[in-house]
């Protein structure tokens, strides 16, 4: 009993898995102007929808003649089993590749926006690093000025000092030559008074 039950259900899957569409698989609307979504499988019945070409619709139920389908918008309904296909219609592939094409567009342009920033960015930092460069190159020309500005300036004060003692001692020797200067004259008055004096005595 066990085995004709297990043999039925193995029969059963390999039955379901010969179907031409599984159940709940995605389908599409083939390549055709428009077609008729009906409420029970024959065309006396009531139509619910006309669907396009490429209208993606939910399998329900496969049949060989008619199959139920439902719709992206929740309708169920019945239509005939050869217009509809697995293999997505030329023009859903066409529109998915002008959609593709335009977002690579847009994603292009958006790129070479970026690339034109990214480039008068690196323009601006490279002036930025040149005016930095300059700046330290000044810097470092300004601390070496400064530099020797004070070296001159010691230089100057400590010339100032030798010139001071200079004048201090230029000052002192022309007060000895003046001095020695006066002793000379009054030696000299003295020894001319005394020798006119020795004169007259000899010549009395």
């Amino acid at each position: 009993m066990k085995k004709l039950c297990l043999h039925a259900f193995l029969a059963c899957m390999i039955w379901i898995a010969g179907l031409p569409c599984a159940l709940a698989e995605t389908v599409y609307v083939s390549s055709i102007t428009q077609i008729t979504l009906r409420t029970e499988p024959g065309v006396e019945h009531r139509i619910v929808e006309m669907l396009k070409s490429g209208t993606s619709l939910e399998m329900v139920e496969y049949r060989k003649d008619w199959s139920m389908v439902k719709t992206d918008g929740g309708k169920e309904g019945w239509i005939l089993t050869r217009f509809i296909t697995r293999e997505k219609p030329k023009i859903l592939l066409v529109d998915e590749l002008e959609q593709k094409n335009d977002k690579l567009t847009r994603e292009l342009a958006e790129l070479k926006t970026k690339h034109r920033e990214l480039t008068r960015e690196n323009a601006r930092l490279a002036d930025i690093e040149k005016s930095y460069n300059q700046l330290k190159n000044d810097s470092a020309q300004f601390f070496t000025l400064k530099k020797q500005y004070a070296q001159i300036q010691k230089d100057y004060q400590s010339q100032s000092s030798q010139i001071q003692v200079l004048e201090a001692g230029l000052k002192n020797d022309k007060t000895i030559f003046m001095l020695t200067g006066l002793g000379v004259f009054f030696l000299g008055l003295i020894f001319g008074v005394g020798a006119r004096k020795k004169k007259k005595s000899s010549l009395l």
